[in-house]
């Protein structure tokens, strides 16, 4: 559950990378995201707090056919993280996560293994020279704690689901900026 002076998950397990995360958007709301992501390329993501107050947070991505959608982040009895979706693999492979930047990172892995474009691209935003980037890359998610035991379930599942014989694409970087005005001023409308 979340505190909700600080925004900082409290409980069993404390996620501090979530909120150093440069693709965490503190003060933003799912009306907000959508119009962010209304424009950008489809796979786009962020992490921003959960409006819903049984649910610390909640991921924002632009996905294929169904546009913006908005899926909870919550945590069980045991204190692990979950995404709230309907995902028919959740139930039994994509568990017990402390960490939600680890537990976004084995999706995005798992969805750009399957050819999927969904949590390919982390929206970022920079606060002191006041742009919005746009990341694909294999590594736009960094935990900052040691889960040595949550990276290797993570390598685990990523390797069931890649099929053998299939070569691996380089990975690329690809930015475009808008300045924190164009945004603000969208976000008005």
């Amino acid at each position: 559950m979340r505190d909700s002076t600080s925004n900082i998950c409290e409980g069993e397990v404390r996620c501090f990378c979530a909120e150093r995360s440069s693709y965490y958007w503190r003060k933003l709301n799912a009306r907000s995201s959508t119009i962010l992501l209304a424009n950008s390329p489809v796979g786009s993501y962020l992490l921003r707090p959960s409006e819903h107050p049984l649910y610390d947070y909640s991921v924002s991505q632009k996905i294929p056919i169904l546009g913006v959608t908005h899926i909870r982040i919550g945590r069980n009895e045991s204190g692990f993280y979950f995404m709230d979706n309907d995902d028919s693999y959740a139930a039994d492979m994509i568990k017990g996560f402390t960490c939600v930047v680890s537990m976004l990172d084995c999706w995005s892995r798992v969805y750009r293994e399957r050819g999927v474009r969904c949590l390919q691209h982390s929206i970022r935003h920079d606060d002191v020279n006041g742009t919005v980037s746009y990341v694909n890359d294999d590594t736009s998610s960094v935990c900052f704690h040691d889960d040595e035991e949550a990276e290797e379930s993570v390598r685990k599942f990523v390797a069931s689901f890649v099929k053998r014989g299939t070569t691996k694409q380089k990975s690329r970087r690809n930015r475009s900026s808008v300045t924190q005005t164009e945004l603000k001023r969208n976000m008005e409308r």
